[in-house]
């Protein structure tokens, strides 16, 4: 693959690391190409290909720009070839040959297996059965996707589509999508793309999107913008298809009791889908705040103000997100008792977030401060989540530097080559200040390892530096 003669994703800048980057993504999906022809051969060697029935399809985007993790069709469009060997094309029926723009998606896989066994899939899987005895002939109108982080970053989000518009819901819209997912940073087309954007180099306000806060509701319209970068959730036109859509997904939500939006320590030694089920827990409520939250206006605050106070730590965290979000939106300027009072709470994550919606509120110091020193050492990481979200904003990045010697600190004395350690986070930080080049994110000896396992193919050009 020559890097010089691709055509790149309109989303993604112009620069020899990104089509180095891709031109190696293609390669790679050659090698699998290679790599499925040593399992077709070794079928027919054992005489077992007449009776194999062969579904092909990938894991989620790749580690490009703006793929893994993302919801946009970048991060979630996969390919799926089903091959019916002649004895066995009567299970296909119909869609024994051709191709099916049908919405399909991994939750009909486990049905559709089963179904080929001649068994009939149980109520309460969520896939429908695309061959055999039990194929489903109702077709999808709408199917759905999620995400719940960013390797160490908590940000749950949703989509949904009905094959032409794309709804996606963001629940915490002041964590932009580009937070660090260091692994995927370690690439040389991620590190160059951010440090076009954020060394103020950038000429396309296209290729900044996913480097800022964001709608808390977005639509698309993927036959006239595949690449989903113009926004139409606040054009009157497609008003309907944005009701649809976002009613479509909040039942969604709600008819398969959605466990995402529960904060990673509420799943500690714990089956939380046991838990909620035997407690009771009004999913509803918490579902009615975590909406609120990320569209939140200024009247709403005394919604969230009395949630502050729940005995759940869901509905505590999700206060502290709205009232965030309207304090980063300049709604709300003066900082609730109750919110400064959970810069104390036991829980790390609801701290954290409080902390964040202090910062906005006129308690900046104070909310930088608990960021930057976690009741435990072992929460470090999630505080850093929130100060890299604030460090993105040039606003609060003076009153950031007030802690640059400890973050300077961090960032030599911890370890450098785990993907997620508190160490990497604060480098992190520090780039986004300024007070380091992204090329030294990971250290010279995950670089001279990268080196070593890159080692016999084909040359990177340029080399990553």
């Amino acid at each position: 693959i020559y890097p010089e003669l691709l055509t790149l994703p309109a989303y993604v800048p112009d620069l020899p690391e990104v089509r180095s980057d891709y031109a190696g993504h293609l390669e790679a999906v050659q090698d699998v190409d290679t790599w499925l022809g040593f399992f077709l051969k070794d079928l027919k060697e054992k005489g077992l290909d007449d009776n194999t029935i062969i579904f092909f399809f990938s894991d989620h985007g790749g580690c490009v720009p703006r793929g893994k993790g993302y919801l946009y069709e970048s991060g979630l469009e996969v390919p799926l070839i089903a091959y019916f060997p002649p004895k066995w094309q009567h299970l296909a029926g119909e869609k024994a040959s051709g191709k099916d723009y049908s919405l399909v998606n991994f939750t009909d896989l486990g049905p559709t297996v089963l179904s080929l066994a001649g068994v009939k899939p149980p109520k309460h899987m969520q896939g429908k059965a695309l061959f055999g005895k039990y194929a489903s002939d109702e077709k999808r109108e709408i199917q759905f996707a999620l995400a719940a982080n960013q390797l160490h970053h908590f940000m749950p989000v949703r989509a949904a589509t009905d094959g032409r518009f794309k709804y996606i819901r963001s629940y915490i819209p002041y964590r932009q999508f580009a937070l660090r997912n260091y692994y995927q940073w370690g690439m040389p087309s991620n590190k160059a793309w951010d440090k076009l954007v954020l060394g103020g180099h950038n000429t396309n306000p296209d290729w900044a999107q996913t480097f800022n806060a964001h709608p808390a509701e977005m639509l698309f319209d993927l036959e006239k913008d595949p690449g989903e970068l113009h926004n139409l959730s606040d054009s009157p036109e497609y008003a309907e298809v944005l009701v649809k859509m976002r009613t479509a997904l909040s039942n969604h939500i709600r008819a398969t009791k959605d466990l995402g939006f529960f904060i990673p320590t509420s799943r500690e030694n714990v089956v939380l889908y046991d838990k909620v089920r035997k407690e009771k827990y009004p999913l509803n409520e918490l579902y009615n705040l975590v909406e609120l939250a990320g569209t939140a206006h200024a009247g709403d605050a005394p919604v969230f103000e009395k949630a502050l106070s729940s005995q759940y730590p869901e509905m505590r965290y999700w206060a502290s997100v709205g009232l965030a979000q309207l304090g980063a939106k300049g709604e709300l300027k003066t900082c609730p008792a109750p919110l400064l009072a959970l810069l104390k709470d036991a829980d790390p994550y609801i701290a954290c977030e409080a902390a964040y919606a202090a910062a906005y509120l006129g308690e900046t110091a104070k909310g930088i401060e608990r960021l930057n020193n976690p009741a435990k050492e072992a929460d470090r990481k999630i505080g850093y989540s929130l100060l890299e979200c604030l460090s993105l904003d040039t606003a609060m990045q003076p009153a950031i530097r007030v802690h640059l010697a400890d973050l300077k600190d961090k960032a030599e004395t911890l370890p450098r080559k785990a993907n997620e350690d508190a160490g990497l986070m604060a480098r992190g930080i520090l780039v986004n200040l300024g007070e380091m080049d992204i090329k030294n994110l990971h250290g010279p000896e995950s670089y001279q390892l990268g080196l070593k396992l890159n080692h016999g193919r084909r040359p990177m050009v340029p080399l990553p530096n």
